[in-house]
C-alpha cells in the first residue's frame, strides 16, 4: 500500500453484544452500555444507538 492510498470500507455491526462485549472489555461499567431502560433515560432508542 503507498502513503495516501484509499483504503477499503470497514463497515461493523454495532449489535448490542458488541457494545456489552467492548465496554466490558475496557472495564466501562457505565449502564448506559449494557442496560437499554437506561439508555432510554438518557436520550438514546437503545444501548447501541447514540441518538
Amino acid at each position: 500500500m503507498r502513503v495516501g492510498a484509499s483504503l477499503p470500507e470497514l463497515a461493523i455491526d454495532l449489535s448490542p453484544t458488541v457494545v456489552v462485549s467492548t465496554a466490558l472489555a475496557t472495564m466501562d461499567f457505565t449502564p448506559v452500555h449494557h442496560d437499554v431502560e437506561g439508555a432510554r433515560a438518557q436520550g438514546s432508542k437503545d444501548i447501541s444507538s447514540t441518538s
